[in-house]
């Protein structure tokens, strides 16, 4: 089962939904720099989902649960994952050969601070 999906990313020209297990956002990073991310994402017209676990994920879709119940993500075509608060990439090499493109950041790559995952992923995005 997948703990939780946390991608801080902005893509140019692509619609994006960040899946976060916990009640908030990026919750390990001070206060007004998660303001600026918060703001940031809003102007991007980022979806977030809160509260809400990834219990699934397959070939262009995703199934996710939070209170209202489990429904389906699906359309996209890039899923990043920065998983967890060590490093573990279990799902990327479970993915591997089935997605076009799948690129590994975050704890789930190297355990570090919300701040460098964001940094990462957003150098991330600009590579796509």
């Amino acid at each position: 089962m997948i703990r939780y999906l946390r991608c801080y990313l902005f893509f140019i020209g692509k619609e994006v939904t960040l899946v976060e297990l916990l009640e908030e956002i990026a919750a390990d990073l001070v206060v007004h720099l998660k303001h600026y991310l918060s703001r940031r994402l809003a102007e991007k017209g980022v979806t977030i989902l809160t509260s809400t676990r990834v219990k699934e994920l397959g070939k262009s879709y995703a199934l996710v649960e939070n209170a209202s119940g489990t429904r389906k993500i699906d359309g996209f075509d890039t899923i990043v994952l920065a998983v967890g608060s060590k490093a573990d990439d279990r799902i990327a090499k479970s993915l591997e050969g089935k997605v076009p493109e799948l690129h590994v950041i975050g704890d789930a790559s190297e355990p570090r601070e919300a701040l460098e995952a964001v940094y990462e992923g957003e150098e991330t995005a600009l590579k796509i």
